[in-house]
């Protein structure tokens, strides 16, 4: 399916609306922690597939890390969760 047939079709890659995609579920639940590493996992499989004589993620030593807290939030961190959260659980749960 092309991107333009899956857009076409209703298809949503990810609202944050809703923390969830439509027709596709690959970014739901965008800020987990473990969804995060599945989307890795998931993308270290398919190097591994392609590229079967290349050194996988985990093969890798871990890159140097210049994030600066202070730039990137600039008014401290965040400390609200995606409001969105509760309402995917209800949906979820089916308690909407």
């Amino acid at each position: 399916v092309s991107y333009e047939d899956f857009k076409a079709g209703g298809g949503v890659e990810y609202s944050k609306d809703t923390d969830v995609g439509v027709n596709m579920s690959f970014w739901d639940n965008l800020n987990s922690t473990k969804a995060n590493q599945m989307r890795v996992d998931a993308a270290d499989a398919l190097f591994k597939k392609k590229y079967p004589d290349m050194p996988s993620e985990t093969e890798l030593p871990p890159p140097p890390c210049d994030f600066d807290l202070k730039k990137f939030f600039p008014d401290g961190t965040p400390t609200e969760e995606n409001p969105a959260v509760d309402r995917l659980n209800r949906i979820r749960s089916g308690k909407q």
